[in-house]
């Protein structure tokens, strides 16, 4: 099987090299949605400071991360170049979109907005790597197994300083015929076996936890944009009466 070519003329165009973004044409809830996943809270503040932005009777520091995002996102739609300074800082935190040299269609696009909104994102993206026809393409997906497994499991634990299910030389020969393994390979020792059931045990409920917090951290943007919006309801009543007062 040939590998395929990088590029056609047919492919979809690719992204500027500064991954530009016309944020201006979201929503204002999508926009702010997006800053609030892309930025860290002390980003949005440094940023909400830079572009001299403020709700009246409150300081940038006293409003919650979804009131700035708010903010930012009022001004990106206002004023288009104010998205300049915020992707610089989405580009200083991220560093650059994924698949950001490979052209994407529509179902592209969507395979990848599927992938990366699921709980075991990592596993499809791994599965497909390790499925990958060209072999260099799945080193890849190998050498990053490695890795997690190292951060998952830490570095083997073999005091007698043989790997674990080693089996002897294929060229040992058996009496009972040549080209036979001397033994079969051994299990691990029952000491070892229990390390591993329980790194196991230990990645699943780091896992769970994650996929509990990643839950919580939505519910809790939910809700704070739900209450920021309640606020800004209420702050625009109280305008509107003392206005009317004042008339």
């Amino acid at each position: 099987m040939t590998d395929p070519s990088p590029g056609t003329a047919s492919d979809p165009p690719l992204p500027g090299p500064d991954f530009d973004a016309p944020l201006e044409e979201l929503s204002r809830d999508a926009l702010t949605a997006f800053l609030s996943t892309a930025l860290l809270p002390a980003e949005t503040l440094a940023l909400v400071k830079r572009l001299g932005l403020a709700r009246p009777g409150f300081r940038p520091e006293s409003l919650g991360e979804v009131e700035r995002c708010d903010l930012l996102a009022d001004e990106i739609r206002a004023d288009p170049l104010a998205r300049r300074p915020v992707l610089d800082a989405v580009r200083a935190a991220l560093e650059e979109p994924a698949f950001a040299t490979a052209p994407l269609d529509e179902a592209a696009a969507e395979e990848l907005l599927e992938v990366a909104a699921r709980d075991h994102g990592l596993a499809l993206a791994l599965w497909r790597l390790l499925a990958d026809p060209q072999p260099a393409v799945r080193a890849l997906a190998a050498r990053a197994l490695e890795e997690l497994a190292a951060e998952w499991f830490g570095p083997p634990e073999d005091p007698d300083g043989a790997a674990p299910f080693a089996a002897t030389s294929e060229a040992a020969e058996d009496p009972a015929g040549p080209g036979r393994r001397d033994r079969e390979p051994r299990p691990p020792a029952d000491g070892r076996l229990a390390a591993l059931e329980d790194r196991l045990r230990k990645a699943e409920a780091r896992a769970e936890e994650a996929r509990r917090r990643g839950d919580a951290a939505r519910e809790k943007l939910q809700g704070q944009l739900r209450e920021a919006r309640a606020d800004q309801a209420r702050a625009e009543a109280d305008a509107a009466r003392a206005r009317e007062a004042a008339a």
